[in-house]
């Protein structure tokens, strides 16, 4: 009996969780699982990745090009904040949703929704990440950004963050712009960068603005675009000092935009641990360790940097993100007409029963509209199709004993390709 309850309970959890319908206005959702049952961390504030197909739904006619009616919601219905690395017309567009917390060994659903022609834009990297600039606005913000020393250049000019030294080879050298913000770690810094010989990024400490380490090139030791110095600074009068000629390694060419992915955090003993460097444009990574044990810090900075003004380091973003140990998984499900605004669904409550509901062993689902029905589909939680009808008869009787307890949609496509659609809580067995 005390089982039974507890069942019954989390049912009507369950039911108030996913059967509820966000947005009036917003045409189609698909319910999205983030998977952190791998995970043996909490997952606070993060952001997660998935890669949608947007381009067909704007092929479709069911989003807008620039992805201005996307909407991410939680399970109470409260808006999530996200943001697109692209136009919707990407068919491989990388969006980035923040939840606000998902226990480790766990998982959950959220919704997106879209098919809303009046929408204005919402995507808010500043929002999405721990820090974000796309600098779009031409104007140095300076609660993200600070120059250490004096400047040549230091501005933001058609949609880049442009930094350039004062002094030549013969004066002072390497003094940088930072971000404002400090961060411990462990994060991914990612960003779109374009240096050379005399201009690079790195990161600087937050005890002592002029301990810094720098991403360098070797001047051909390998290849002229091989990056494969880390360097330490501690003035702004010298080089450095080359505590690294080979790491990390890989090719960033010279003087051209590279998306970048460095995962950077603060040890335990106070020292910069870089576990990933990462060119995404052409997939080489280096994954190996390095710790930088000259400087001792509480937090560090991003920052950039050039040897002269003639030199000039450019940026096209910045993100800072939090990282873990193993990423959750993301999957996305069906399609789903909005109940609040589409009328074939509202209509479609007059034709489709499926009973009982909760089921347990089987249901009975009967469909009476007014075209007749050429396919019954179920899918689960996750979206996964688990069983297709072609042209079924009515009432069909499902077999649901197999089924493990959960939530599950009842699909029926009729001959104008209508579809009506029903949730199923299956309770299990007793």
């Amino acid at each position: 009996m005390k089982k039974a309850l507890l069942f019954l309970f989390w049912v009507s959890i369950t039911i108030a969780l996913t059967a509820q319908d966000c947005l009036p206005g917003w045409q189609y959702f698909r319910n999205i699982q983030i998977d952190n049952t791998q995970g043996a961390e909490d997952l606070d504030n993060f952001t997660i990745r998935f890669t949608p197909n947007t381009a067909q739904l704007v092929s479709q006619g069911k989003l807008q090009a620039n992805g201005a009616d996307l909407r991410f919601v939680g399970q109470d219905c409260s808006e999530l904040p996200y943001f697109m690395d692209s136009l919707a017309t990407s068919p491989q567009n990388v969006i980035w949703v923040k939840i606000p917390f998902l226990a480790a060994g766990a998982s959950t659903v959220i919704r997106v929704y879209y098919g809303n022609p009046n929408a204005a834009p919402a995507s808010d990297g500043a929002a999405t990440f721990l820090f974000f600039d796309d600098f779009e606005d031409g104007v140095i913000d300076t609660e993200k950004w600070e120059s250490i020393g004096e400047y040549a250049t230091f501005e933001e000019s058609n949609g880049l963050l442009d930094y350039a030294s004062t002094g030549t080879a013969s004066g002072p050298r390497f003094k940088f712009a930072r971000t404002v913000p400090s961060f411990q770690g462990p994060v991914y810094a990612e960003c779109a960068a374009s240096v050379g010989t005399s201009s690079t990024i790195g990161f600087s400490s937050s005890s002592q603005p002029l301990e810094r380490i720098y991403f360098r090139y070797n001047n051909g030791a390998f290849s002229a675009d091989t990056m494969d110095i880390l360097a330490h600074l501690a003035d702004t009068m010298t080089n450095g000092f080359a505590t690294d000629t080979n790491y990390p390694r890989i090719s960033v060419p010279k003087e051209q935009m590279n998306n970048l992915r460095i995962k950077i955090a603060i040890n335990e003993d106070g020292h910069l641990s870089i576990t990933e460097f990462s060119n995404l444009d052409n997939g080489q990574s280096n994954t190996t360790e390095r710790i930088v044990t000259f400087y001792t810090m509480d937090a560090f900075h991003f920052c950039l940097s050039s040897f002269s003004f003639g030199s000039h380091a450019l940026l096209d973003y910045v993100r800072i993100r939090k990282a873990v140990a193993v990423e959750p998984t993301v999957s996305l499900g069906i399609e789903i007409s909005n109940p609040l605004t589409s009328l074939q669904e509202i209509e479609g409550t007059a034709y489709f029963h499926a009973f009982p509901n909760p089921a347990r062993s089987q249901c009975t689902v009967n469909f009476q509209g007014p075209q007749p029905a050429q396919r019954l589909q179920v899918f689960d939680a996750r979206g996964a199709l688990i069983l297709t009808a072609q042209n079924p008869s009515w009432p069909q009787q499902l077999d649901t004993s197999s089924y493990p307890a959960g939530v599950y949609l009842i699909q029926v496509e009729d001959a104008l390709s209508n579809r009506y659609t029903r949730q199923l809580i299956v309770a299990g067995k007793d």
